[in-house]
């Protein structure tokens, strides 16, 4: 049997290893196409969007806030906004508030960033449970435990039960008494301590 020579099969662009004819210069035209038309499809809905700002949130504590158009920003979603706020209108921590609403706080840290504005309206909501609470108390004066604990609070030097003592005699209560004051005092004490 005559032996046959053995030839390095050449390649050419069009075939593969095994000699087979290529396919996917097609497919990848096909790719191609469809990525342009996300492309596009992209800039459409971008366009679409009006102008710089999303959409506004108006409140009467706070007047009106302008969030900032972007492409995934959780902020877009207007119920996680309107929760941070609510959560901060009842004088919640930043942590407290990122957890209620569903984001993070390194998501919160870039949403002050982008609306600077908000941490005036923060400040605004969080003097809102004060307030509140002021607004109760004038409306409830007309009882007069409440107004009486008022007074207490505010006018001390008329209305306190407690007596302001001088330091001087916080120091050294006792000074002033004589030996027997000071043995009647002690005698009147051990029995008030012992009736408990």
């Amino acid at each position: 049997m005559p032996r046959k020579k053995q030839t390095k099969k050449r390649v050419t662009k069009n075939k593969g290893a095994k000699g087979k004819p290529r396919k996917p210069q097609k497919r990848r035209a096909v790719v191609r196409r469809k990525r342009d038309d996300v492309k596009k499809t992209n800039k459409r809905k971008k366009e679409k969007l009006p102008g710089k700002y999303a959409y506004v949130i108006k409140d009467k504590n706070f007047g009106e806030l302008r969030l900032i158009n972007s492409a995934n920003a959780w902020w877009l979603e207007r119920e996680k906004v309107l929760r941070l706020i609510d959560a901060f209108k009842i004088d919640s921590t930043d942590d407290e508030a990122c957890f209620y609403a569903g984001i993070s706080i390194d998501q919160y840290k870039y949403f002050k960033k982008k609306h600077p504005e908000f941490s005036t309206i923060k400040t605004a909501c969080k003097e809102l449970p004060k307030f509140k609470a002021r607004k109760t108390l004038f409306n409830d004066l007309h009882d007069p435990r409440t107004a009486m604990w008022y007074l207490e609070r505010k006018l001390k030097e008329e209305f306190s039960p407690r007596q302001i003592i001088d330091d001087e005699r916080r120091k050294r209560p006792f000074e002033d008494l004589t030996n027997e004051e000071l043995a009647e005092f002690i005698k009147k004490s051990k029995k008030f301590l012992l009736k408990k």
